[in-house]
């Protein structure tokens, strides 16, 4: 395989909170759609990984489903009018998950994740071609990207990864906005404008949320994340950018006709499924596989996919369980 370590043993894991492997190889090698995507991954000449909330859960943050607070439920509390409906429920429940975001440490699958693109670096040596294709400074040349609707904005906060190589489609809740509208028309979801030119700033840390924050033009400041029925979401070109990367590895394929493309998604559901429709026509559109990883198993399944069982993978685990048995197999030689 192209992506093997010199060993197996537990001197790859020298991150502080990992503990020795709890399973064995020969354990790992009974489990067919496992060593399948193993081999896909310690292959491919390009990876878009993939997840949504069930990757944050595994650092022990909540998902859609358990998140409670006053009696609502998220879909309740996330909503942008809820700003102006009740001031001290809205900033309650953001302040809230911003302190809990920051307090929480993220779980080992980021820093496998960052030893995986490196492998991918030591095995492709050059990639001079995609690095020819695109040539915006603003966004990775690198055949490797991730996407995903979490908004804790830990992927970059943690230092694994930069945000050229990342699209958070939903935004994160380290950068905030002002609640009165759109900054330009082009950015708008709903084309609205608006006088205020101020764009989405990094909250800081030493401020509370009492008194209510606000933006320069004196409204009130709010997240910048994509809520529910949001009119003024500001998107300052998340998706844009995962396009323009996609349309790079579309070019880099018509290049390269042999091109191993591979999609790694984790922790993605049907309540939000904003990621999963996204690589979903990833796949289809660049003959990729497809590695869905889920511990639902009603969560895996993908009628999309019916008849191209060789190009979907499902395992059903958790999101570090996953990329631990993943990388330990790999790591084997598999």
């Amino acid at each position: 395989m192209g992506c093997q370590h010199s060993t197996a043993d537990d001197e790859h894991y020298k991150f502080e909170d990992v503990e020795r492997p709890d399973f064995s190889l020969q354990a790992l090698l009974q489990n067919e759609n496992l060593v399948r995507a193993a081999k896909a991954l310690a292959d491919c000449d390009v990876l878009l990984f993939a997840c949504g909330a069930g990757w944050s859960k595994d650092s022990g943050l909540a998902t859609f489903e358990e998140v409670r607070d006053n009696g609502l439920d998220y879909f309740a509390l996330c909503q942008s009018t809820l700003l102006h409906e009740d001031p001290e429920k809205f900033y309650g429940f953001h302040g809230k998950q911003l302190e809990s975001y920051r307090k929480t440490t993220p779980h080992v699958g980021f820093n496998i994740l960052k030893s995986w693109k490196q492998d991918m670096i030591d095995r492709m040596k050059t990639t001079f071609q995609f690095q020819k294709l695109q040539a915006d400074k603003n966004l990775t040349n690198f055949p490797f990207f991730i996407l995903t609707s979490n908004v804790d904005a830990h992927f970059w906060t943690s230092g694994l990864f930069g945000r050229m190589e990342l699209a958070e489609i939903h935004g994160n809740m380290e950068y905030w906005q002002c609640s009165s509208g759109v900054t330009a028309p082009t950015r708008g979801m709903c084309g609205a404008s608006r006088k205020c030119e101020q764009r989405p700033w990094r909250f800081p840390e030493s401020q509370d949320m009492k008194p209510y924050p606000r933006c320069s033009c004196g409204a009130y400041a709010r997240p910048n994340i994509l809520m529910f029925k949001d009119r003024i979401y500001d998107d300052t070109g998340e998706n844009a950018k995962f396009v323009k990367w996609w349309d790079t590895v579309e070019s880099y394929k018509n290049i390269k006709s042999d091109l191993k493309i591979v999609i790694l998604e984790v922790g993605t559901g049907l309540i939000v499924p904003s990621i999963r429709i996204k690589t979903s026509q990833f796949a289809k559109d660049n003959n990729a596989t497809l590695i869905r990883v889920n511990p639902k198993r009603s969560d895996l399944e993908d009628a999309a996919f019916q008849g191209a069982e060789g190009k979907f993978v499902t395992i059903l685990d958790t999101s570090v369980n996953a990329m631990r048995k993943l990388d330990y197999l790999m790591r084997s030689g598999v």
